[in-house]
């Protein structure tokens, strides 16, 4: 049992706004994290203890069980939070922090010493997955019982406004991962699952009122490790989204500030030009409204330079993996905060979990600053980050251009041929993130105009280098713009009782529904069987006249994408007989390739 005296404290604040955090009879509002590992940052852990009420007097702590409190315990601008630095000794168990106040008053604070490593621990991704997006509100509804939680801001549910709930929940995804298994999917990526307790719009997850707590109309934390353990007996890997950019602007810690500073200010918007961050041109003023202006009204902009901010969302992303096991963290709005904060915290969490992939959505608009981002280049924050990959909204936009004009030296395939040789800027560019249309974009058939162009995205994108991510629905070629955004977020057939059509049985799909279904299967199903091959280094040709092909080989097998962007038909003359992959059929050693249409062909040797 070990004392530590706070008698030195009085220094640092004045003593009017230090008495101000004890009082007596006074219970713990929140311990956070609650818990922790010997295994993480060496057994150290900074503790926030948030005090229901003001208390006085200047106290004492000890501890119980195997933890010790090292260094000054800290108190925040607030008066009624403390940081306390803690130690893990060897051992575990329930633990408490037992704080003294001068008139005899007592209470103790509950921590858990979980031990020396989490039993679960992430698996990371690879080249060869084929990802799948999803919002938990709009896919299943797995337990309506949680449909209305009382206590919650937003009640309740209305599956015909697209700004409300629909009640889709963890247990609803565990329900179809079968299905997507049979899919071809491998990696399952979520919007945020974190409690976003907000008035209107809390189903998309982005503005988290509690990073210790899953949104209680989604689940709780053992609903969320059970999907995680049963999509890994799946051969499915998780992907935990993460937001240490913002949060929602009723998050306690805000409401009731913590510290002021915690905040870039009140709100002002950010301009949203992420390239003020590397510009070596960009004025002053302007990179800083990037940085700290707010991404939403609802979403209070986090100033991650506070040391306390900083240690507190780092710990708490190491708390969540290893609590759930998720294998990776998708980052949201990687470039808005603090540049050295956002390298040392995938640093931080890759050092304690090795095998975890990171990648962050980086929303700019060239290859140079989508690379500078990323761990192995020479540039800051990538040289001293951890982040593996993004999501590469380079060959997205060269697909969304390029595919959607006349054949050019710079127009056409030419744009996705640039953005591929660009791949030198990248130490692996087989681990970015691919995507043709997500939950903030058009669906890509609505992008693509036609359904001969939508299907050779389809092929380049599943066949191309990297983790291809398919957004739900999309494999069932909905068509609609992102205007507004919450037209693209509608609820999967079939999650629901009484839902009449399903997305996984195509027998209750409509005739183009099936289409789509059979030949983006057929796509992400070859990805499963070959992995090596997906895996294989990509060659490519240049584009001559609308005309462009790329491969996969090894020394057994190859597959190739070719794309006839011209008014005339292409033969190929193989080196044998083959299989065309999305329509599932043989070929001979020569086929052809129709005006404005692709083949892809798997041929063994």
């Amino acid at each position: 049992m070990r004392r530590l005296c706070y008698q030195h404290f009085v220094n640092e604040i004045p003593f009017i706004a230090f008495a101000l955090l004890w009082s007596i009879g006074v219970q713990a509002q929140r311990v956070d994290p609650p818990g922790w590992w010997r295994s993480l940052q060496g057994g150290e852990v900074e503790v926030l203890v948030r005090f229901a009420e003001a208390p006085v007097g200047v106290p004492s702590v000890e501890t119980k069980g195997p933890i010790e409190v090292v260094g000054p315990v800290k108190v925040a601008p607030s008066g009624r939070d403390g940081f306390v630095s803690l130690q893990l000794l060897p051992g575990a168990g329930a633990c408490e922090l037992v704080f003294h106040w001068p008139g005899g008053e007592r209470r103790s604070v509950p921590f858990t010493h979980h031990g020396d490593a989490p039993a679960r621990l992430p698996q990371g991704l690879r080249p060869h997955d084929t990802m799948y997006l999803l919002m938990p509100d709009r896919f299943a509804n797995g337990d309506p019982e949680n449909d209305d939680v009382p206590g919650m801001r937003e009640r309740g549910t209305d599956r015909t406004n697209f700004e409300r709930r629909h009640g889709g929940d963890l247990k609803g995804v565990t329900s179809k991962l079968r299905e997507l298994e049979e899919l071809g999917i491998t990696a399952l990526w979520m919007t945020p699952v974190v409690e976003n307790d907000m008035e209107r719009t809390s189903y998309h997850g982005y503005a988290a009122t509690d990073l210790y707590r899953v949104d209680p109309r989604l689940g709780d934390w053992d609903d969320y490790r059970t999907l995680i353990d049963e999509a890994h007996a799946r051969g499915i890997r998780v992907v935990h989204d993460w937001v240490p950019n913002h949060w929602g602007a009723n998050h306690p810690l805000l409401v009731e500030p913590v510290d002021p500073a915690w905040v870039h200010g009140a709100y002002s918007p950010t301009n949203y030009r992420g390239a003020t961050v590397a510009d070596p041109h960009a004025l002053p003023a302007e990179r800083a409204a990037f940085e700290a202006g707010w991404f939403a009204r609802a979403m209070p902009d986090l100033d991650q330079t506070q040391p306390h901010l900083a240690r507190y969302l780092t710990q708490a992303a190491l708390w969540t993996l290893a609590t759930t096991g998720a294998d990776a963290l998708r980052i949201d709005t990687y470039t808005y905060p603090d540049p050295a904060f956002m390298a040392e915290h995938t640093a931080a969490i890759r050092a304690a979990f090795p095998d975890v992939f990171l990648f962050g959505e980086a929303w700019v608009y060239s290859a140079a600053e989508q690379a500078r981002l990323v761990a192995g280049s020479p540039f800051e924050p990538g040289a001293s980050s951890g982040l593996h990959a993004t999501c590469d909204f380079q060959t997205y936009f060269a697909l969304r251009d390029g595919l959607r004009e006349a054949p050019g030296w710079e127009t056409g395939l030419s744009r996705w041929y640039q953005a591929l040789a660009q791949d030198f800027l990248y130490a692996h560019p087989e681990r970015q993130v691919t995507l043709l249309d997500n939950h903030d974009l058009d669906r890509w058939r609505h992008t693509a105009g036609d359904d001969a162009t939508a299907l050779m995205g389809w092929a380049l994108v599943m066949m191309g280098r990297g983790i291809p991510c398919i957004y739900s629905g999309s494999e069932l070629g909905w068509s609609v713009p992102a205007a507004p955004d919450g037209l693209v977020r509608p609820d999967f057939p079939g999650g629901w009782e009484g839902d009449e059509r399903d997305g996984f049985r195509p027998l209750t799909l409509t005739e183009e529904e099936r289409w789509w279904l059979e030949r983006i299967k057929r796509l992400s199903a070859f990805r499963w069987y070959h992995p090596e091959l997906m895996a294989a280094p990509l060659t490519q040709s240049i584009p001559q006249g609308g005309w462009y092909w790329m491969e996969h080989r090894t020394a057994t097998e190859a597959v190739t994408v070719y794309v006839n962007r011209s008014d005339e038909p292409r033969q190929v003359k193989g080196e044998r007989p083959g299989f065309d992959v999305i329509e599932g059929v043989g070929v001979d050693a020569e086929w052809d390739v129709a005006p404005g249409s692709c083949r892809v062909i798997y041929t063994s040797f």
